[in-house]
Formats: structure tokens, C-alpha cells, sequence
């Protein structure tokens, strides 16, 4: 697993925007 925290705060973000 090789997701910087960069990446994953970006990821989080994006997953938010987007309803489950």
C-alpha cells in the first residue's frame, strides 16, 4: 500500500463528494 497521505486526503475529499 503505497497511498501517500497527499493522496489519500485527495481520495477522502472525493469519496465525500460522492453520496455511498
Amino acid at each position: 500500500m503505497a497511498l501517500t497521505d497527499s493522496q489519500n486526503q485527495r481520495r477522502s475529499q472525493q469519496s465525500r463528494l460522492k453520496p455511498k
